[in-house]
């Protein structure tokens, strides 16, 4: 009887991308077929804030990365002028949205 089928749920990893770092993700308890799960974006990349989506459809499971903002990467680059002094900056490791870092104003002037 066709009422007694239902969609497979999701349960297995799927790989996903967040600003380079590639890993396997799943839900922490398998998705219905039509429902979606919110994951934290620093889960795979620590750099990053905000929320992915995982999305179940017929046992397929995908996931939209679109809303995860990066912090400041260490690719990023800050011009600093400091008593007259010029100089770039760029940090060490990767920082998180709103965390800070400190530079002794003497490598810079």
């Amino acid at each position: 009887s066709s009422s007694a089928c239902t969609p497979r749920p999701c349960a297995d990893a799927v790989n996903i991308v967040i600003g380079g770092t590639t890993a396997p993700v799943s839900p922490p308890a398998p998705l219905l077929s039509g429902t979606s799960q919110s994951m934290p974006c620093d889960g795979v990349h620590a750099a990053y804030t905000g929320t992915y989506t995982l999305q179940c459809s017929l046992g397929d499971l995908t996931a939209d990365t679109s809303t995860c903002k990066p912090g400041c990467l260490t690719t990023a680059v800050v011009n600093l002028t400091v008593a007259g002094g010029n100089s770039e900056w760029s940090p060490t490791t990767d920082m998180a949205s709103g965390s800070k870092a400190y530079e002794s104003c003497s490598s810079i002037h």
